[in-house]
């Protein structure tokens, strides 16, 4: 797993994962930050590890492909929101996620997945955007 970020096309996604200055998830309708800091899924040993064996953390998947990714929370200690998106990083789907779930699938096609251990979350239709620290 990476600490860099990520952005939304190809090109821009491996920009993104070079440059330490995105840090934030905000909601685009109001700018409200979502999480402070996050670390990048963006290949299949971190994508199978996600939140196992973890303190609390937030992690961005990104996959190769929009479609159907399911998730469970074995080995996981504590609850968080999976945070479903779509290519534009609009929240197409969220679900609160228990320890031990055993499966846990999007309803709609997502190319990403926003693993997010805060208290609130965003709500199906916002649109998320990276941000700089300030």
């Amino acid at each position: 797993m990476t600490s860099k970020k990520l952005w939304k096309s190809t090109q821009e996604e491996k920009d993104a994962l070079e440059n330490e200055d995105f840090m934030r998830i905000k909601s685009g309708r109001n700018g409200k930050i979502v999480c402070e800091e996050y670390e990048t899924a963006d290949n299949i040993l971190s994508q199978i590890k996600g939140l196992m064996f973890s303190k609390k953390k937030n992690i961005l998947f990104v996959f190769r492909e929009k479609g159907y990714h399911p998730i469970h929370s074995y080995f996981v200690k504590f609850p968080f929101h999976a945070i479903y998106l779509n290519e534009k990083m609009k929240v197409i789907d969220t679900q609160y996620v228990m320890p031990n779930t055993p499966l846990v699938k999007n309803r709609k096609p997502a190319k990403y997945l926003l693993e997010l251990c805060e208290e609130k979350a965003p709500k199906i239709g916002d649109v998320l955007c990276l941000d700089g620290k300030s």
